[in-house]
């Protein structure tokens, strides 16, 4: 995941358990680039899971829940 976060202009907050937590448009002006680009991450991370679980048998596939949210960040 992290490999992605360049490119995206995405900063890793922190991960904690199965948690990964980054933000998008810390320093930037234009918040709907910053809000696509987490939408874009949140797609990449999806097609890196099932990649992922091409390789691995049924009963031990990977699952990801993505959420987004919008407003002030305080780390």
């Amino acid at each position: 995941f992290d490999s992605l976060l360049d490119e995206l202009q995405i900063v890793k907050i922190k991960t904690i358990g199965d948690c990964y937590m980054a933000c998008s448009g810390l320093d930037q002006k234009n918040t709907k680039e910053a809000a696509a680009n987490l939408g874009y991450f949140g797609l990449k991370l999806l097609e890196m899971i099932e990649k992922c679980n091409t390789k691995l048998p049924p009963k031990r596939q990977l699952s990801v829940r993505i959420g987004i949210a919008n407003g002030e960040c305080i780390a």
